[in-house]
């Protein structure tokens, strides 16, 4: 992906692929999916190798916002080059 003047991506493992993010009101999540134009090769689990098209995952909002914030974080250029933390999802107001 090319943005600004940077470039990001992994060439080896996806060359090319379409990102698509959706908010569900209804349910308060986050999906995001990663629709490849190649699949990878060797990439995948036992007879799907080579194979995988799409990946898709669907967040919780609290979880999607904390990474987003932990992103923003990892992103920054800060002293520290690390960032883990913890989401305890039954204890999110």
């Amino acid at each position: 992906m090319d943005y600004g003047s940077n470039t990001y991506g992994n060439v080896g493992n996806a060359a090319s692929y379409k990102v698509k993010l959706k908010r569900s009101s209804a349910i308060g999540a986050v999906a995001i999916s990663f629709d490849f134009d190649k699949p990878a090769e060797r990439r995948g689990v036992g007879t799907s190798r080579g194979e995988v098209r799409r990946v898709s995952l669907e967040l919780p909002r609290s979880t999607a916002q904390a990474l987003s914030h932990a992103l923003q974080l990892a992103l920054s250029d800060t002293a520290s080059t690390e960032l883990e933390f913890t989401i305890d999802e039954v204890s999110v107001v």
